[in-house]
């Protein structure tokens, strides 16, 4: 199965993103970033980095994080907001 990256993301006028654009970060890439970003961002999370299972913990981070990246892609070709 092939994953949908869904192209290179469009620059915007923001220094950091046009840097992420010229090393050709896809729209998932971008998207998965944002959510891992978030997810860790949250006071909650730090119980379970410290948990016993912290390799467990990182798989699931990852995998959560495509999830919502392939989620967001698939609802944004559906069209309307």
């Amino acid at each position: 199965m092939t994953t949908d990256n869904s192209g290179p993301l469009i620059a915007v006028p923001y220094s950091d993103f046009m840097e992420l654009t010229k090393n050709k970060l896809t729209k998932r890439e971008y998207f998965a970033a944002m959510a891992l970003q978030g997810m860790l961002a949250n006071p909650d999370t730090k119980d379970d980095a410290d948990s016993e299972d912290h390799a467990k913990w990182i798989d699931t981070l990852k995998r959560v994080s495509f999830e919502l990246a392939d989620s967001m892609i698939a609802e944004s070709k559906k069209g309307g907001e």
